[in-house]
């Protein structure tokens, strides 16, 4: 298992590369060519 801290989560997601693909896949989900699992949440503990 691989364990990250936020901003190490934070640097491997670019928002201008993700938008569009998040907008495929809203794109295909609404066509019923996909289906995706319900989205998760993952709450950071306020360490610091």
């Amino acid at each position: 298992m691989v364990i990250l801290a936020r901003p190490e989560i934070e640097a491997l997601i670019d928002p201008a590369t993700a938008a569009p693909l998040i907008k495929d896949a809203y794109r295909a989900a609404r066509k019923e060519q996909i289906n995706l699992p319900p989205v998760g949440h993952i709450t950071f503990p306020d360490l610091g």
